[in-house]
């Protein structure tokens, strides 16, 4: 697992999860995943339920966005990419900096 801290993950709107509390160590990469994911380091909440439609894939309709408070080290250093796969689906936030990033602010919306 290559965050760290303790994630406090919030449900702010049946389609915006919000998660606070967690940093990523330098070089390495921390996963996402819906609720139940054992393979996951974190998992969204139960009652996020993005569930794929018509020719819309999980990976297309979910939004990744991860904004870095600086704390750690300055805003401008971080260089994150962001994956998404889909069986199981996950999100994976790889680390491409060889320090550790600031405190991570991550928000995942479905659309």
């Amino acid at each position: 697992m290559a965050f760290t801290g303790a994630a406090v993950v919030e449900l702010i709107a049946g389609d915006l999860v919000r998660i606070t509390g967690l940093s990523l160590a330098s070089s390495t990469s921390g996963t996402i995943g819906l609720f139940g994911d054992a393979t996951a380091d974190e998992n969204l909440p139960d009652n996020f339920n993005p569930t794929p439609y018509a020719d819309v894939s999980l990976s297309d309709a979910i939004q990744v966005k991860v904004i870095q408070d600086g704390t750690n080290s300055p805003l401008a250093t971080m260089v994150l990419t962001i994956a998404k796969t889909e069986a199981p689906f996950q999100i994976e936030i790889d680390n491409l900096i060889g320090t550790n990033t600031g405190d991570l602010e991550i928000y995942v919306r479905y659309h």
